[in-house]
């Protein structure tokens, strides 16, 4: 595929190169000939920019793919090739592996209280994230991603649950989790509205945001120095996400309820069409049979280094 790429622009390098020496032979001045050296600049910084690029762009996705051992190169047409690129531009020209903190900034880039449809092709993401922490990173992908779904349609109870959960895990970043609480105030009739304002105040006494934009319910006094916080109760990620140990995702590793259609639908593409089906969570074409087990997580290569050459310099 390399080939393919490098071949065709140094193709359409040279033609466009000969159209504008012959347009610039056809002027009858120095300015016709300084348009073609402008042109011919130009061309080259395009094409050859473009060469560069490709290169490098299918020699790291290739390296992400080789390291990420549940996949294969098979998932590479599916990325989303200048997502992947701009976060490799953006990170990984400085650093080697794309860090928890930057994964879960990426990921939220372009999410919104309801607009999350683009959330889950950001699991390609996965592919840069650094060895040891991606267990972390695809725990708190699947979480993420389960929360969103479900609020943009819960009611009542479940939806106050799920903000009570958003303030105590810190599943989603600030903004997003502010934006989510004033929705979820908008579409919870008053009772509803004054026991999460209630739980919200009591167990966070001194956020200046909850104070500003959340009503006082009646009976909260004011907050000083010996008022002590009463925690939010603690509600596990299992009532939305209800896992089983039938199939995984190899990307993102979700893990769907067990129903006889799946099963249905992942023998026969096993079985006849050698392929994977397609993930509902991420999208991507790399869900499977049984589970696969966690690798463990390598030691520092620098460390055993080091004590390699301090077992030389004793052993001399």
């Amino acid at each position: 595929m390399d080939t393919v790429i490098t071949v065709f622009a140094l193709a359409c390098t040279t033609v466009a190169g000969m159209r504008t020496c012959y347009l610039g032979l056809l002027a009858e001045n120095l300015n016709g000939w300084l348009t073609v050296g402008e042109m011919f600049a130009h061309s080259v910084v395009l094409f050859g920019g473009t060469i560069v690029a490709a290169g490098a762009a299918s020699w790291s996705y290739g390296i992400a793919v080789d390291r990420f051992h549940e996949v294969d190169t098979s998932l590479i047409p599916q990325l989303p090739l200048q997502v992947l690129e701009r976060v490799y531009d953006t990170y990984l020209t400085k650093q080697p592996y794309l860090s928890l903190q930057d994964f879960k900034k990426e990921c939220l880039s372009t999410v919104t209280c309801f607009e999350a449809y683009d959330f889950g092709k950001m699991a390609a993401l996965l592919l840069f994230v650094e060895p040891i922490e991606a267990s972390r990173c695809e725990e708190w992908f699947v979480e993420c991603g389960t929360i969103l779904r479900i609020f943009r349609t819960a009611k009542g109870k479940e939806l106050a649950d799920i903000i009570k959960y958003l303030w105590k895990k810190k599943t989603l970043v600030r903004s997003l989790q502010l934006d989510c609480t004033l929705n979820a105030m908008r579409r919870l009739d008053d009772e509803e509205k004054q026991a999460l304002c209630l739980a919200l105040y009591e167990a966070y006494p001194w956020d200046p945001w909850i104070e500003a934009y959340l009503p006082r319910p009646p009976g909260v006094e004011a907050v000083t120095s010996e008022t002590r916080p009463k925690p939010l109760p603690d509600i596990p990620i299992e009532r939305w996400y209800p896992t089983d140990s039938f199939a995984q995702c190899r990307l993102c590793k979700f893990r769907p309820a067990e129903t006889v259609l799946l099963w249905f639908f992942l023998e026969v593409s096993r079985s006849m069409l050698r392929r994977a089906k397609c993930c509902t969570f991420c999208g991507y074409r790399t869900l499977k049979l049984r589970l696969i087990s966690s690798p463990e997580p390598a030691e520092n290569p620098d460390r055993e280094l080091r004590n390699f050459g301090i077992l030389n310099n004793n052993c001399l």
